[in-house]
């Protein structure tokens, strides 16, 4: 009955419909990858503002520390002097 030169209109709208749901699929991957390549650059970014910080904050403990020894060192001057 089917010719070998023709489709018939339910095999031509079945293969238009294979067609669209692979390039859906197709269109669905690519936009994950991106998402997760910006992810990816989103957790990175993060990480390298979170040490930023983490180490601006160690440089502030560090500079209050020795001020906090300087003050103890002058508090003990006058003692010493006694």
């Amino acid at each position: 009955m089917n010719c070998a030169g023709s489709k018939s209109p339910k095999h031509s709208n079945a293969e238009k419909t294979r067609q669209e749901l692979a390039n859906a699929q197709a269109k669905a991957q690519e936009i994950l990858a991106q998402a997760g390549a910006q992810a990816n650059k989103i957790i990175e970014e993060t990480r390298a503002a979170a040490a930023q910080i983490g180490e601006q904050e160690r440089q502030k403990s560090v500079a209050e520390s020795q001020k906090i020894l300087a003050k103890a060192h002058e508090a003990e001057k006058p003692n010493s002097r006694g």
